[in-house]
């Protein structure tokens, strides 16, 4: 993926692996993500998706993250010209 970003007209001047701080920021913020997941109006079904999308943790996003399977970057790029 961040090859593609190269061939896309962008050159990458920084990138940071920031997948650790990603993770221990989703876990500070389960609890409340989960609260006003659980008060949408919407089926059950879909407010795991959001739970997973939300990267909250014991969800699948959330896992992938700790397991290194997905990895979250802070990319600062320039087009080029």
């Amino acid at each position: 993926m961040l090859e593609s970003i190269n061939s896309n007209g962008f050159n990458i001047i920084e990138k940071q692996d920031i997948t650790t701080s990603i993770i221990e920021a989703s876990i500070k913020m389960t609890d409340d993500r989960k609260k006003v997941i659980k008060n949408l109006q919407v089926e059950g079904w879909f407010k795991k998706i959001l739970e997973s999308f939300a990267a909250t943790e014991g969800s699948k996003v959330h896992q992938s993250f700790k397991d290194g399977y997905m990895k979250y970057y802070s990319i600062y790029c320039q087009v080029d010209k």
